[in-house]
C-alpha cells in the first residue's frame, strides 16, 4: 500500500453528520445537476452547494454516500480544492411540510487524513521492494493455526507480516520478512513443511514461465494409507527426486 497523495476534506451541516469531500487531480470540468429526488438528501445539499458558486469538480467519479448523512466528492485539482475549503458557504434550504420556510445552511470545510490505496504498480520501489520479501503458501490445510504456520516459517529469518485466508478445505498464506534473501531458499526449493505437512511455497516475484513450469511433470500416487502425510512421503521424494507433493485434504 502507498499513500495517497489526494487531499481529503469534511463539510460539517448543523445538526448532521459530517460530509466528507476527497480532492482528485487529471479531470475535465463537468457541470453539477442536482436534480434526483432520489438521492440523499445530504447529496443534492452538497451538490447545490457546488452549483451555487460555481465550484468544478469531478463528476466521473460522482457524489457518493458517505455514512449516514455524509458524502465523498472528488475535486479537479488541489488549487480548486484548496480554494473551496478556504470559503464560506451558506446555502438556503426549505423546511419540510407546509410552511414553505427557508432557512441557512453553513458549509464548513475540515481537511481530512491521507487514505491508503493498494498499488499494483510493480515499478514502484515501495511495491517491488514488498514483494520481493513475500513468499505465496498454498496448499495449507484449513486446520492448521496461524500460529502453528508462523512457528515453521520463522525458522527462515524473521517475519514482519503474516496475512492467510481461507479456500476451501485449505488455506492461501502470504508471508514477508523483513529480509529478502529469507526466501532465497525458495528459488530452488518448491516446498515446505508445517508440523507433518508438506506445503508449496512460490515467491511472489516468481516468473510466469517459472509458474507454469512448477506444475509440469506430475505424477499421481494411489494405495496411499488414510492420514498419510507429507513427511511419511519425504524419503520417497528424496529418492525420486521429487520437488514436492500435495495430499487431499479428505486423506489428513
Amino acid at each position: 500500500a502507498t499513500p495517497h497523495k489526494d487531499q481529503q476534506q469534511s463539510v460539517i451541516l448543523p445538526n448532521q453528520d459530517k460530509i466528507n469531500l476527497q480532492a482528485n487531480q487529471g479531470s475535465q470540468p463537468m457541470d453539477v445537476n442536482p436534480s434526483n429526488s432520489n438521492k440523499d438528501p445530504s447529496i443534492i445539499t452538497i451538490e447545490k452547494a457546488l452549483q451555487t458558486y460555481n465550484i468544478q469538480y469531478n463528476k466521473q467519479l460522482h457524489v457518493t454516500p458517505l455514512g449516514k448523512q455524509g458524502a465523498k466528492v472528488s475535486f479537479l485539482d488541489k488549487e480548486k480544492f484548496d480554494q473551496f475549503i478556504k470559503m464560506e458557504i451558506v446555502i438556503q434550504e426549505q423546511k419540510e411540510g407546509d410552511s414553505g420556510e427557508v432557512f441557512n445552511v453553513k458549509l464548513q470545510p475540515i481537511p481530512l487524513k491521507p487514505e491508503k490505496v493498494i498499488t499494483h504498480d510493480k515499478n514502484s520501489d515501495m511495491a517491488q521492494n514488498y514483494n520481493s520479501r513475500t513468499i505465496q503458501v498454498i496448499d495449507i490445510p484449513a486446520f492448521r493455526q496461524v500460529r502453528e504456520i508462523q512457528e515453521s516459517f520463522k525458522d527462515l529469518g524473521e517475519i514482519e507480516k503474516i496475512y492467510t485466508r481461507g479456500a476451501g478445505l485449505y488455506q492461501v498464506t502470504f508471508i514477508t520478512y523483513k529480509d529478502a534473501n529469507s526466501i532465497n531458499y525458495f528459488n530452488e526449493q518448491w516446498s515446505y513443511h508445517i508440523n507433518k505437512d508438506i506445503v508449496r511455497v512460490l515467491p511472489l516475484l516468481l516468473s510466469k514461465e517459472e509458474c507454469e513450469k512448477r506444475k509440469q511433470f506430475s505424477l499421481r500416487l494411489s494405495g496411499l494409507h488414510y492420514q498419510t502425510s507429507g513427511y511419511n512421503l519425504k524419503e520417497v521424494m528424496t529418492q525420486c527426486k521429487g520437488k514436492t507433493c500435495f495430499i487431499p485434504a479428505v486423506m489428513i
